[in-house]
């Protein structure tokens, strides 16, 4: 495998392992129906995520910048 699909698995496995964090933790809070795990795993996937994409975003500016 090249690099960029290992980095493209790696990405797609960071977004399962985020959304799978946040069904878990609403099911474990408020039960496990459908509709309820599936706000859970977008709720994970934006507290996790977004942070990650504005630390990208900073690390690339800086970069940017520094050439």
């Amino acid at each position: 495998m090249t690099a960029d699909k290992w980095f493209d698995l790696t990405g797609w496995l960071a977004i399962a392992l985020m959304a799978g964090i946040g069904a878990v933790h609403a099911g474990m809070t408020g039960g496990w129906q459908a509709g309820h795990l599936m706000y859970g795993a977008m709720a994970g996937i934006l507290v996790f995520g977004l942070p990650l994409v504005v630390l990208a975003l900073v690390v690339s500016w800086l970069w940017s910048r520094h050439r």
